[in-house]
């Protein structure tokens, strides 16, 4: 081979060296810069300080934090997590005829927002919009003077605030809520709740929809129990189901006892609800308690009797 030739050779394999190194740097610039912290959605690495996304409501999201060095160090493991308001433009509305300022108001119970070890879910419940989340970090009060550009000016007007065990890295998710089934960001379907002038926005009289499951307990499983128990009903709504235990011969050694309605808490709401002609009935909680508990769980008692 001719100089000329090793000298090409030489030179392009030099190239790939400097290429090769600058992206090595590069990497460990942006991971040791992060102190190796980095939060994982969809599949992608967010690495930036401030990003933005759309989120569509009756929908559950999870959130990955990682840390790429030391993942030994259990103290390394941990994070904060927290939803605020992300304000482009403030304004202030009131509730119950108290002026409140959109950037000071507390989201942390306006979400569903669950923290684990090395990862956190966000859910999103049906029929959630700018207007009753403000309502519902407000404890539930009615809202007035709320201004008719007040979700046009703030875009995305809530962030997922994650920072890492010491806070030296944070990373700001800024979001906004998408129908579920629709491409725009807004409420679609309950237009008339949003942002809405001088008068009431609508918020007050707007029925939000809270989850109800149930469990069965004592002697039998689910399995053997026929109800129809709704799924979701708004605060202050009376509830009525059915429940009894499908199969005769099952139901000639089991009885169902009793039903008790517990709040997310895992405080009891009501206890030894008793069937009126075979259908049972209670009223879903208020909005002030539902602001605290978001859901509740019937548990139904059953018994194996003996003949």
């Amino acid at each position: 081979m001719s100089n000329s030739g090793k000298g090409i050779k030489a030179a392009a394999l030099a190239f790939a060296v400097v290429i090769f190194a600058g992206l090595v740097a590069a990497i460990v610039f942006i991971y040791k810069f992060n102190n190796g912290f980095y939060v994982e959605y969809n599949g992608n690495k967010i690495l930036t300080a401030e990003s933005e996304i759309e989120l569509k409501t009756d929908s559950q999201y999870r959130f990955n934090v990682k840390y790429a060095f030391d993942n030994s160090n259990v103290k390394l493991q941990d994070y904060n997590v927290k939803i605020v308001p992300h304000v482009t433009k403030d304004f202030y509305f009131y509730v119950d005829d108290v002026p409140v300022i959109f950037s000071e108001i507390d989201l942390s119970h306006a979400f569903r927002l669950w923290k684990y070890d090395g990862y956190f879910d966000l859910q999103l419940i049906r029929d959630l919009t700018f207007g009753n989340v403000l309502r519902r970090a407000a404890g539930g009060g009615a809202i007035t003077m709320l201004p008719d550009n007040a979700l046009t000016d703030n875009p995305y007007p809530f962030t997922i605030q994650i920072s890492s065990y010491d806070s030296s890295v944070t990373y700001n998710i800024h979001f906004t809520l998408v129908e579920s089934g629709s491409s725009q960001t807004g409420d679609t379907e309950h237009g008339s709740t949003e942002p809405g002038g001088s008068q009431t926005d609508g918020t007050e009289t707007e029925k939000i929809l809270y989850d109800i499951s149930y469990e069965v307990h004592g002697s039998l499983s689910d399995i053997y129990i026929s109800t129809n128990i709704p799924k979701q009903a708004s605060a202050g709504e009376n509830v009525t189901f059915f429940a009894y235990i499908e199969e005769p011969e099952v139901a000639k050694e089991h009885i169902i006892e009793s039903i008790a309605v517990r709040l997310s808490s895992g405080e009891f709401y009501i206890q030894g609800l008793q069937p009126n002609d075979g259908v049972y009935s209670f009223i879903m909680p208020d909005l002030k308690a539902m602001y605290e508990d978001w859901y509740v769980t019937v548990y139904i008692y059953t018994r194996h009797v003996v003949n």
